[in-house]
């Protein structure tokens, strides 16, 4: 896909020092050999899995190399009772279907 030739072409540019091995994969069907990620990199996936994400988190440890990295970017809530909280209030049901079932959630409580 473009975005995996993208990443790959960028990671030749920058010379890096290590190798990047793209793994598409479900969070909450995680099946793969334990201890065997360096990193694990999650994009608007906590928002969107509803009551899994303890779950999804579970296997994202198992799959990490002891030290390894998770980084995780998300959708979350704006401060309770800020303006943005109350227009993600009012977009929120729209964006959930527009977005994969994403929700804004309170990003200390994942």
């Amino acid at each position: 896909d473009k975005f995996t030739s993208v990443l790959l072409a960028e990671a030749t540019k920058q010379n890096l020092p290590f190798t990047i091995t793209p793994t598409w994969l479900k969070g909450e069907q995680l099946d793969v050999e334990a201890a065997s990620f360096d990193s694990v990199l999650a994009t608007h996936v906590l928002c969107s899995v509803g009551d899994a994400v303890p779950g999804l988190l579970k296997n994202v440890d198992s799959a990490l190399k002891v030290g390894g990295t998770f980084v995780s970017m998300e959708h979350v809530a704006a401060e309770s009772g800020s303006t943005l909280s109350m227009v993600q209030k009012v977009i929120g049901p729209a964006f959930s279907l527009i977005a994969n079932g994403c929700e804004f959630k309170d990003a200390e409580k994942l």
